[in-house]
């Protein structure tokens, strides 16, 4: 590989360039970006640059604008190589014509994650790809995944070869969990061979006779079988005999376990049972390949059932755009669709690229080939391949680079001290007269690399070097070597390291800056970490040492939380606080936390039982009126739980599931359904989202423990790595093994496990290892602890997989500087905590200084007409309890629906999602079932289709009606805001009064400042012009008669809805006349519709007002909103 020169690197074929740790890869990315668009001469739209995440594609973007805008500031006078060679082909005029045309179309420049750019390609090829048009991207298709296997296991319930496959995987959830890898990838699936058996049941029936002595002596003879077993002993005889008898060997299929295992097993040491256990070993390897099989059965028919769900709904998930866009280029319109794309971006660079998968190279091959003039740029790590779980493949990279024409390396670090980049080199080359080795296997070289930066000086009364190994001797070392627990020991004395460097140590950065020595302060330190146990460790040794730390979690999920389950249970208990069971089991949660003999005291104490269910029943009050978030808040001002080191984690995750299930009870509004769908989540094997990703409990400056995955990227003034040389690794061989073929470089996915795969799988899961030390080791920018002790399983952990030893490292790693070794007893490691200035001072609360405009308010039609003044968004209007109104009996359920804000919201939200056009009735009815149970239980489906039929084919007064109108002419709950300028609400109550002839007044507003806000249940076109409409359930008698036009008025004026449809009015009016080109009121403005549900029919326009509004109201209306010193 050639040293990357950024000036000389051809613009033209394929390229890949290595960039080991903290060189620099970003900074040369904007480099190439900037010769591609001024000696290239292409557009931002056409250079395609792609990365493997959204928070990449974003710093890029931000990168890329500050150093365009940089470079054209500073074009004359810059020298920096790049520009300096740009400028002897490029006047300053034309650089800065093309640089500000570059800015000036920033936001559309081709920056894309992968799947970004598939969908972007999908889309704009649609013809080529054959992809949809109405196309709707989904992250997560898990739901989907999951019906089509319930399917499966409706469809072969009744098998009778579906016994075996049930009984290893009882529901479709466990089936799903256990196959995902091979239902998510397109690795090839090596599905095992039915082996003949007969021979080797014909040697067993040979031998039988004679094996069956020594069968009964070893199961039958014994003298310390109890009689269970006996029993069990005796019917395994007697299957076996029974299969001799009638030439049957499918009957030794159910043989015990307890017999295999003793008799039959490779470990039995019987050996006059050698056929008859060649025979069972057969039999087993042929059960297990059947299982196999019908579960690769499964596997397909579960693909292919998702596969056309999506299809179905036109959605797609990100695996789904690589797949799809991947078949498409490999069809017969590929070629074409290839080169449509070449066209479209001519020059890739692909950022990480390390982190791709197969599929992914496939796509960049086929667009860009190695014979293709067309510049393709991919920068990566080899070393740094750390997300197999996630599907990145190494082995992908290994194939890009034997295809790519150039090569280039990038071997100076810019992040690290010299002195930390000398220890880098020497843990990693295995001598140190070498420029490369062989450390990362796969032919992955370690070379040699460079610091750009001085050494960090610190001064430190405790000898330490930049690269810091510490061995942790315990008291006593155990015969086997020591096992986890001794890492709560390394913990410690990490806790008091770090006290050492915040109480007295100073560091200056590099003898080249010139800058004075700082403090070390907590969040220069970073402690990285493989799991959560690990992270629980040092956090709890931190707290005992009086050290504030954070944990930056990989991407957990909230709902999978400890917090979550104690949350369901306070809920469940609020919401059904008679409930004696629920009721105390709330109390007993984490967020009230009433101890046992509390509770005890609470049974034989009425008045304390009174006090509890009296503020449950506030509680709920609050949750109904003000929703679930304002509900919880009280609860926690009221909670006394004590303080923890995990209490900032513990309030982070409630306030986070609490915003989930505000935000979901806009969904389901009863809570009742929504406490329905929390614990189904709970219960659910929940994958993080971005949403529901768990959040960083703290951004003070304090000390870091992060994932090894997840400090990739990032860079640490000190990093500590306290376990690296432990090894945790589960019993069990996991169901399937993934690797990959070694010539080809084809993953390959098995499930019965030959020794050759086994061999390749585990030395690919060692190399990982190996990488992700790499990826923490490099972390550090001035020191790096390595802490090590005598683990059983140091062979196998990843500092001794990069040693390649097979004892301790002490005795067989010849340390010198910049390494050194520092031996600490167990014994020696002290218990001193951290004292801090910072605790004692003084906090007090800043005065403000501002002026608030109390005048300004965000108002609605709800707070105007109720002389409420807060200052809160408005919620959809919802139809009040009924004025008094006599009640008669009726079998209708139009007129026998529970009054009041509930059945408001049920029909509501019903006409909300209705197709008027195209109804789904049955659908209509289950998202009732789903949010509105307690009502829907009053009712059939047959009686709500006939209410909403009656609805949708009511002659409206202007002609026409609603199933008229297709879905594409409405639009559902609209939500407007619109300014108010400060005007007297005296004129829009003369407005108001002049409209209905009769007295009306405001009351008490004397400016309308600040915005006005609602929502609009259906805005429609209907021939050229646009109307509102409002739906109301109010309730005025049990009859249709009791619906005719002048107590529908009557309610309307009552109930001030004329105030509240001019607001509306003006809303729309506002709208039309800034979007609808060439707007006329007297054209276009429709007029108003309300809606009275209860008295629509089809037989005649009863329960329909309808008004039109004149342009001249309009603009009056416009006037009193908008003109307060002519109004004043």
């Amino acid at each position: 590989m050639k040293p990357l020169d950024i000036t000389a690197l051809p613009l033209t074929g394929s390229h890949l360039i290595e960039a080991s740790a903290g060189t620099g890869k970003t900074y040369n990315i904007l480099r190439l970006y900037l010769r591609l668009l001024l000696e290239k001469n292409l557009s931002v739209q056409e250079i395609l640059v792609m990365t493997f995440t959204n928070a990449a594609t974003a710093e890029l973007r931000s990168r890329l604008s500050e150093f365009l805008r940089d470079t054209r500031q500073h074009w004359l006078q810059s020298e920096e190589a790049t520009v300096v060679q740009l400028r002897q082909t490029l006047s300053a005029e034309q650089a800065d014509f093309k640089l500000r045309q570059a800015i000036l179309h920033l936001d559309e420049a081709s920056i894309f994650t992968i799947h970004g750019f598939c969908k972007r390609a999908l889309a704009e090829q649609a013809f080529l790809s054959g992809a949809s048009f109405n196309l709707n991207l989904d992250g997560d298709s898990d739901d989907i995944l999951l019906q089509a296997a319930e399917d499966f296991y409706r469809h072969n319930i009744d098998q009778i070869d579906f016994a075996q496959l049930h009984d290893a995987w009882p529901t479709p959830e466990n089936f799903v969990a256990h196959w995902r890898i091979a239902l998510t990838t397109s690795d090839d699936i090596e599905k095992p061979q039915l082996q003949a058996i007969e021979p080797k049941w014909q040697q067993f029936l040979q031998h039988w006779p004679e094996e069956k002595k020594a069968f009964i002596k070893l199961n039958v003879e014994t003298k310390r079988i109890n009689a269970g077993r006996l029993a069990n002993n005796i019917e395994d005889l007697e299957l076996i005999n029974t299969a001799v008898a009638e030439n049957d060997w499918q009957c030794l299929n159910n043989l015990s376990q307890d017999i295999i295992k003793r008799c039959f097993d490779g470990k039995a040491k019987e050996a006059s049972l050698s056929s008859s256990r060649e025979f069972i070993s057969a039999l087993k390897q042929q059960q297990k390949a059947a299982l196999i099989c019908a579960a690769l059965e499964g596997v397909e028919f579960i693909r292919q059932r998702a596969a056309s769900e999506k299809a179905r709904l036109d959605q797609l998930d990100f695996n789904d755009l690589i797949s799809q866009l991947k078949h498409s280029l490999f069809s017969s319109q590929g070629d074409a669709l290839a080169s449509a794309l070449q066209q479209s971006y001519p020059a890739v660079l692909v950022d990480e690229f390390q982190d791709t998968d197969p599929d992914q190279y496939a796509i960049l091959d086929k667009i860009y080939p190695a014979s293709s003039e067309a510049f393709m740029c991919l920068i990566g790590d080899p070393k740094q391949a750390i997300y197999s779980f996630r599907g990145g493949d190494v082995f992908a990279y290994l194939k890009a680079k034997q295809q790519a024409k150039h090569h280039w390396s990038m071997n100076t670090n810019y992040r690290s001290s010299q002195a930390v980049v000398e220890g880098y080199n020497r843990i990693f080359l295995a001598d140190e007269e070498q420029h490369n080795s062989r450390t990362f296997g796969f032919d992955i070289d370690y070379r040699k690399v460079d610091a750009a930066l001085g050494s960090a000086n610190f001064s430190d009364s405790n000898e330490r070097s930049a690269v810091q190994w510490v061995n942790i001797e315990p008291e006593e070392m155990p015969s086997r070597g020591l096992n986890k627990a001794f890492c709560g020991s390394i913990a410690r004395w990490c806790a008091q390291e770090i006290i050492h460097l915040l109480t007295e140590v100073n560091v200056q950065p590099a003898e080249a800056t010139g800058e004075p020595a700082n403090a070390i302060k907590p969040g220069d330190i970073a402690l990285l970490v493989r799991s959560h146990s690990e992270a629980q460790l040092l956090q709890g040794a931190l707290s005992e040492a009086g050290l504030a730390s954070v944990f930056l979690s990989a991407r957990d999920n909230v709902f999978n939380s400890h917090e979550a389950g104690q949350l369901h249970q306070l809920l469940q208990g609020i919401w059904h606080y008679q409930d004696d069971r629920l009721f105390v089991s709330a109390l007993a949660s984490h967020w009230l936390q009433l101890s046992v003999s509390q509770l005890d005291q609470l049974q034989t104490n009425e008045q304390h039982w009174a006090t509890w269910l009296t503020r449950f029943e506030q509680w709920r009050n609050q949750w109904q009126t003000k929703g679930l978030m304002s509900m919880l808040l009280s609860v926690l001002q009221y909670g006394q739980y004590p303080f923890s080191t995990d209490s900032q984690r513990q309030l982070t995750n409630m306030l986070h599931l609490a915003e989930l299930l505000q935000k979901e009870s806009t969904r389901l509004r009863e809570p009742e359904a929504l406490l329905h769908w929390f614990a189904q989540t709970i219960q659910q094997d929940n994958r993080a989202t971005d949403e529901t990703s768990l959040r960083l409990d703290s951004d003070d400056d304090l000390i870091k423990i992060v994932t090894m995955h997840g400090s990739k990227g990032l860079e640490y003034p000190i990093v500590f790595l306290p376990f690296v040389s432990f090894y945790s690794q589960s019993n069990k061989t996991p169901a399937l093994l993934r690797y990959h073929d070694r010539s080809s470089f084809q993953a390959k996915q098995s499930y019965l496990h030959s020794d050759e795969v086994i061999r390749l799988a585990a030395e690919e899961e060692a190399a990982e290892r190996v990488r992700l030390f790499y990826v923490a080791a490099t972390r550090a920018k001035l020191r790096l602890y390595i802490c090590a002790a005598n683990f059983s399983s140091f062979k196998q952990s990843s500092l001794g997989q990069t040693l390649k030893l097979n004892g301790f490292i002490k005795e067989q790693f010849p340390l010198v500087e910049p390494l050194s070794w520092l031996t600490i007893a167990e014994t020696d490691i002290g218990q001193q905590r951290w004292q801090t200035d910072a605790s004692q001072a003084e906090i007090s609360v800043a005065t403000f200084q501002g002026h608030i405009e109390r005048d300004w308010w965000l108002s609605s039609f709800s707070s105007l007409t109720r002389n409420l003044k807060h200052n809160y968004h408005d919620q959809p209007d919802r139809d009040p309890q009924p004025v008094d109104v006599v009640e008669l009996p009726s079998n209708e359920l139009r007129f026998r629906l529970a009054k009041g804000a509930e059945a408001g919201n049920l029909l509501h939200d019903t006409l909300e999602q209705l197709d008027f056009n195209q109804p789904n009735f049955e659908l209509a009815y289950q998202q009732c079932q789903t949010r509105y149970s307690s009502l829907t239980e009053t009712f059939s489906e047959a009686e709500l289709r006939q209410w909403l039929e009656q609805i949708l084919h009511a002659p409206l007064p202007q002609g026409g009606k609603l199933a008229d109108l297709s879905w594409q002419t409405t639009l559902r709950e609209a939500e407007f805001y619109f300014p108010m300028a400060g005007g007297e609400s005296k004129p829009l109550a003369e407005f108001i009064r002049q409209r209905r002839q009769a007295d009306f007044q405001l009351p008490g507003h004397s400016h309308l400042k600040g915005m006005m806000h609602g929502f609009i249940d259906l805005i429609f076109q209907h021939q050229g012009r646009f109307y509102i409409a409002d739906y109301k359930s109010n309730y005025l008698g049990s009859r249709v008669d009791d619906y005719v036009a002048s107590q529908v008025l009557q309610n309307i004026y009552h109930s001030n809805y004329d105030v509240q449809y001019f607001i509306y009015c003006l809303a729309l009016h506002r709208y039309l006349k800034n979007r609808l080109p060439n707007y006329q009121p007297e054209q276009h403005f429709g007029g108003v519709y309300y809606f009275y549900l209860r008295g629509m029919n089809t037989e005649n326009s009863q329960g329909i007002y309808h008004r039109t509004v004149s342009a001249e109201e309009l603009n009056r209306l416009d006037a009193i909103f908008s003109k307060p010193t002519e109004l004043a």
